[in-house]
């Protein structure tokens, strides 16, 4: 069955993994733990490299670093209130509809998303896609440890895409929107740079890829 590989951030929703890591240090139960989650998460920013090179999987694991300690309840709790009120919230029109097109064309929808799973029922409860691929977090009694768990998304490559294909990436799409997703891209049959940055529009461009614009 051919497959379409949406990524969530910037493609469906208009926010990236940074701001549940922030939304996530600003809730924190003590100002301690606040101040440091939040300065791990602008740390984890700051350090992430742009471009189709760039070590995402890195930037991403210490993003999120700001969530060590917090509960797996907790993390439940406020991934729900997170997911509903901006995930859903934020869905895109042009995202929605291309992500209706491929429903209808009967492909294998694929949802691949920085945002770590517990930040992500309500946008798949909306969505209803064949499978989720998402960042996971690593859990040592009870709580985060800080660490993400293989693979990480962000990190993504053709390797990655022909391998969950089943060997070979024919009959795959890919819908991006930053130039991070290129290497994902690169490897797939078809590509489709929703909304893109100045990067992947450029590649965008020179590969003939279509673009389409959020609002459109």
């Amino acid at each position: 069955m051919s497959r379409a590989y949406f990524r969530l951030e910037g493609v469906l929703v208009d926010a990236g993994p940074a701001r549940f890591a922030y939304w996530m240090a600003l809730r924190s139960q003590h100002l301690g733990d606040r101040v440091t989650g939040l300065a791990t998460v602008v740390a984890g920013f700051a350090f992430r490299p742009r471009g189709p090179l760039s070590d995402g999987a890195t930037a991403r694991r210490l993003t999120f670093g700001a969530l060590r300690g917090t509960s797996e309840d907790r993390l439940a709790e406020l991934g729900m209130d997170y997911g509903r009120d901006v995930l859903l919230e934020g869905l895109r029109p042009a995202g929605w509809d291309l992500w209706e097109r491929a429903r209808a064309s009967g492909l294998r929808r694929v949802l691949v998303a920085e945002h770590p799973d517990g930040a992500l029922d309500a946008i798949v409860e909306r969505l209803a896609p064949d499978e989720v691929v998402a960042n996971r977090f690593e859990v040592v009694r009870g709580r985060l440890s800080g660490r993400l768990i293989d693979p990480v998304v962000g990190g993504l490559d053709g390797a990655w895409l022909r391998g969950h294909a089943g060997g070979s990436a024919d009959g795959c799409t890919v819908y991006g929107s930053q130039i991070d997703d290129a290497p994902l891209m690169s490897a797939a049959e078809a590509c489709v740079a929703v909304h893109p940055d100045r990067g992947l529009r450029s590649l965008a461009r020179d590969c003939g890829w279509p673009i389409v614009e959020a609002g459109a």
